[in-house]
């Protein structure tokens, strides 16, 4: 077993940029000493990128590869950013040197970033882990022609293909029975504050929050419940996301400006929390269908889901009936599930939740007790085991 490992994270997906991947990322390595981390992360072409973090924060490096114009982003560049990749491999070698890590870990959904440590990994003679955090391949929804020879090769370097799910492990095991695969989910840093939640009124206008990105990932489920919210007028849906107003009306999705509130991804944990507590509910979307592949759809476990079970809120939750999620909420009785595409289900969900008080409670205690699978701590703690531990 190794005494001392020092990691090289690279990322495509660190803060400043918001999304579901750079939160995951932040979180983890919040669990790791500077003598443990160093991470590499893109920031806008040409621009240096600063973001506070907490003393004692592992050193973040960046390296330019992201571009946009007129709201297209990284798959409309995508050759251009493609030509970086040589340049990026040498910044890879580069960090990896300065910072004497013997350990590099690549982290997918971005394929260059991941693609170009695995290259990096290999010219360095220094053990190489990558971390899928959606399917790659087997995504429908990826027509690169070269994604087959990327995922080869990046399976083949890695010691160990980390995954965000058990679901995920299950469908890429039976897929890919010769690559060792380990579950490595999404991970939150502490608990927030005790939240006594004031009884919902059954008479009065019930709020419920929804946040996160809404895009093809869950934009037909995210439709399908403000269809049925708008059937009733004690029911009124609050949207928190990065995304523009303009972008979700051409998405189909139109939020009223007294509805729509920006991103939380700038607050701290508490100030998140107590903003989402100002709702009655709050509701997770996901599929039912899209533009991505089925095998997305079924193994996706969406970021979101945490800071929901942590809210102290009742969660109702909308996702086909063969997904992971489905399974974990089932399992673990965090929440009213519908699993079908039907406004007259979703409403009744909300009026039970509403309704029983004893059932609301209930599935809170139970979202609390199943967020500790996700405690920073005790994931970061396997994850340092497994990466100790020498090639097989």
């Amino acid at each position: 077993m190794v005494d001392s490992i020092k990691t090289l994270v690279v990322s495509e997906s660190l803060l400043p940029k918001r999304c579901g991947s750079s939160i995951v990322m932040e979180n983890f390595a919040a669990h790791f000493s500077a003598d443990e981390l160093v991470l590499l992360g893109d920031c806008a072409f040409g621009k240096r990128t600063e973001h506070q973090r907490q003393q004692g924060f592992p050193e973040v490096e960046y390296f330019g590869t992201a571009m946009s114009l007129g709201g297209r982003g990284a798959r409309f560049f995508k050759r251009l950013r493609w030509r970086l990749l040589d340049r990026l491999v040498k910044r890879i070698m580069d960090v990896a040197t300065r910072h004497r890590c013997n350990h590099i870990l690549g982290v997918y959904p971005d394929d260059l970033w991941c693609y170009a440590a695995c290259l990096a990994a290999k010219r360095l003679n220094v053990p190489f882990d990558s971390y899928f955090h959606n399917t790659y391949v087997d995504n429908d929804a990826i027509e690169d022609v070269r994604a087959q020879q990327y995922q080869a090769e990046i399976f083949e370097r890695s010691r160990t293909v980390f995954v965000m799910s058990d679901g995920m492990l299950g469908y890429m095991r039976d897929t890919y029975p010769e690559v060792k695969f380990s579950v490595l989910t999404h991970v939150f840093c502490e608990y927030p504050s005790r939240f006594e939640r004031e009884p919902v009124s059954v008479t009065g206008t019930k709020r419920i929050v929804l946040f996160g990105n809404f895009n093809q990932s869950n934009l037909d489920a995210t439709l399908r419940l403000q269809a049925a919210v708008r059937s009733r007028c004690d029911y009124e849906l609050h949207f928190y996301t990065d995304v523009p107003r303009l972008l979700l009306a051409q998405r189909g999705l139109n939020v009223s400006t007294e509805h729509y509130h920006g991103a939380l991804g700038h607050l701290s944990f508490d100030d998140m929390m107590s903003e989402i507590r100002q709702y009655d509910l709050v509701a997770l979307t996901h599929g039912l269908t899209g533009g991505y592949g089925a095998v997305e759809y079924q193994t996706i476990f969406p970021t979101r889901t945490i800071p929901m079970m942590l809210s102290g809120l009742p969660l109702l939750v909308h996702s086909p009936e063969n997904a992971f999620l489905s399974e974990f909420v089932r399992e673990h009785g965090i929440g009213c599930l519908v699993t079908q595409p039907s406004e007259s289900e979703l409403v009744a969900a909300l009026d039970r939740l509403v309704a029983d008080r004893e059932l609301a409670d209930d599935k809170i205690r139970n979202a609390m007790t199943a967020a500790g699978l996700f405690f920073g701590q005790r994931v970061t703690s396997q994850f340092r085991d497994q990466i100790r531990r020498p090639a097989v």
